[in-house]
């Protein structure tokens, strides 16, 4: 449990809608924090590519790896999110994760993938 620095992060984003394709990709250090919660509740808070973002999923673990799964549908704004990421503690003080967000609409799709290398 507890707060962990995001030391260094590397992503790729992928959108895909009537325009075509759009990638962009990066490294980013010290952006922020995930924090997770004895009772399995995960929230976060980073900054990527200029765009703040913030929000909380729950986490199951397994001995020294855990998982980050969360899937909302809307059926009203006919929208579909799937989250799933792996992490595993590399010692007492350090975390590295690893996946990708799809959000997908009417609209079209974004596929974020990002590798957190988080320290405490």
């Amino acid at each position: 449990g507890g707060e962990w620095n995001i030391d260094q992060m590397t992503w790729q984003n992928v959108v895909q809608d009537t325009s075509g394709q759009t990638i962009t990709s990066g490294t980013a250090y010290n952006t922020g924090t995930f924090t997770f919660d004895d009772n399995g509740s995960l929230t976060y808070n980073y900054t990527v590519d200029g765009a703040n973002k913030t929000g909380a999923f729950g986490y199951i673990v397994s001995g020294e790896t855990f998982s980050v799964v969360s899937l909302v549908q809307n059926i009203f704004t006919i929208s579909q999110s799937v989250v799933a990421y792996s992490g595993k503690k590399t010692d007492q003080r350090r975390i590295e994760m690893t996946g990708s967000e799809t959000t997908q609409n009417t609209s079209g799709q974004t596929v974020f993938t990002a590798s957190f290398y988080m320290s405490r």
